[in-house]
């Protein structure tokens, strides 16, 4: 991540964070992260994120996790498949995976971009 990328992650998250009324502290218990770690998270110094903390704190912000991976400059191709990511994120079963999986490719033929 580059340092504008660590500024504007950064700003985003104490925006939003005052924005919600949550204090540095609470919000560093929410992400299961020391308050030290929050405050460098905040200055913009944090420069290799996880995709993990990246979901916690937008979960935490109420924001959408893509937003946050795309704001800290991970492309697409860094992020997990749609399998993976429900799987892991809902716990879900592999056939509940794989339902979601074909409800998703039906959506995708609906709304193709190129109609």
């Amino acid at each position: 991540m580059s340092p504008q990328q660590s500024k504007q992650l950064g700003a985003l998250v104490r925006r939003r964070r005052l924005k919600l009324g949550i204090g540095m502290r609470e919000l560093a218990r929410r992400v299961n992260i020391d308050s030290r770690m929050m405050q460098r998270v905040e200055a913009g110094e944090l420069r290799r994120p996880t995709a993990k903390l990246l979901q916690s704190l937008a979960d935490a912000l109420r924001l959408p996790g893509e937003d946050m991976l795309a704001v800290a400059g991970f492309s697409p191709d860094a992020l997990p498949s749609l399998r993976t990511y429900f799987r892991t994120k809902y716990d879900l079963s592999e056939e509940a995976v794989a339902e979601l999986d074909h409800y998703l490719q039906q959506l995708r033929e609906r709304y193709r971009r190129d109609q």
